[in-house]
């Protein structure tokens, strides 16, 4: 698909609404739209029990998301939201005392709580110190010791954006036999993701975000590493090969991870997704992240012509996202300011954060630092 193919898919562009909020939440595509009303219109009229065309439009995108991450669709299983899919790794892996977990002091709590509540049954979690929001590789490998089974991190920061080179961490964990986690809910939809080459053990995301899609609609990735270390926790009548022999009881489970998904699935979200799903592919990840990064990279730059240092100042083109943050003195005032001229940017932590899609052009990345400096003069 073309640039200008796809802007005709966003509504709010004609309105003359400028959006720089896809870290917080995306905007619902027209055929994204649509694929939800021709579902809540067969559930509401006919045929209403619709479930057999679920189930193919269920393939159809997890078949889409396995190209989309590089994965497989034996080893991806849907889930609600992040938090629950660090939980079920959590819960699922057997944790002797002293085994030694490593996570950063800026990742999102979806990405910290369920780790952290293993230090109740002795588990050694150790959060490393960052500065200015940046992911320091070389000070992660000096932490790490015999007793370090796993390293949790996400692909794109939700602060300041930083993004980490995920084959440099999956080759490092892979020859250290450490567990790979990662948290891709900033990252994929923005720049390619390749979870089997680049040794990713667990690689979990949602689809409200950068992928444009419904709320409570979240995936995993496994590894068959991992996915024969994990003991199931939760077991629900879809677990089961004899899923549909409901009286059977025998609790065999599925071979792959469909095993994990216990039950209903988010069939709305997952309708809504295949759709999504369409945008990036048809476009290609690639493409996606090169339009992203040339974002970036210019609203970096007209930022520091004003007078104004993202927090990722200097750092190297490929650690860079589709998020720009800068320290403000009146942040939430600035928001308002630009919310008044429908220019939509959030604050994260004190700071303004902006978060272009690839879909997005400079004319629009203008009018907010021209909002910028009419708000500073």
């Amino acid at each position: 698909m073309e640039l200008n193919d796809i802007r005709k898919l966003f509504p709010h562009i004609n309105s003359g609404k400028v959006y720089f909020n896809h870290a917080s939440i995306g905007p619902l595509p027209n055929n994204v739209k649509d694929a939800i009303a021709n579902y809540t219109a067969q559930r509401n009229l006919e045929p209403i029990g619709n479930y057999a065309e679920f189930v193919e439009t269920e393939k159809r995108a997890k078949s889409k998301l396995a190209r989309l991450i590089g994965s497989e669709f034996g080893k991806v299983a849907w889930t609600n939201n992040v938090a629950n899919a660090m939980s079920f790794l959590v819960t699922g892996l057997k944790w002797n005392k002293n085994d030694h977990i490593l996570i950063h002091d800026i990742e999102f709590p979806s990405n910290a709580y369920p780790f952290l509540n293993l230090r109740n049954e002795g588990v050694n979690v150790e959060v490393i110190k960052t500065k200015e929001g940046r992911i320091d590789f070389e000070e992660l490998k000096s932490k790490i010791t015999k007793q370090t089974k796993l390293i949790s991190v996400s692909f794109v920061q939700f602060w300041s954006g930083y993004k980490i080179d995920l084959n440099e961490f999956g080759k490092f964990c892979t020859e250290h036999d450490i567990l790979f986690c990662v948290d891709g809910i900033q990252g994929v939809g923005t720049f390619p993701v390749d979870a089997i080459k680049n040794n990713i053990d667990f690689l979990a995301g949602s689809s409200q975000k950068w992928l444009l899609s419904l709320q409570g609609c979240a995936f995993f990735h496994i590894s068959d590493k991992l996915h024969a270390m994990i003991k199931p926790r939760a077991m629900g009548w879809y677990s089961v090969k004899s899923d549909w022999e409901l009286l059977n009881y025998d609790m065999e489970l599925k071979d792959d991870a469909t095993r994990y998904e216990t039950g209903t699935r988010n069939a709305l979200g997952i309708t809504a997704f295949e759709k999504s799903l369409d945008i990036f592919l048809d476009t290609g990840i690639e493409k996606v992240g090169e339009y992203i990064l040339q974002n970036t990279k210019y609203l970096m730059s007209l930022l520091k012509e004003t007078g104004i240092v993202p927090l990722l100042d200097g750092v190297a083109d490929k650690n860079l996202s589709g998020i720009v943050t800068f320290r403000y003195d009146k942040p939430d005032e600035l928001k308002k300011f630009l919310g008044k001229r429908d220019i939509i940017v959030e604050v994260r932590e004190g700071c303004i954060r902006v978060s272009p899609h690839f879909y997005n052009t400079k004319s629009e990345i203008n009018k907010l630092m021209e909002g910028v400096r009419d708000f500073n003069s």
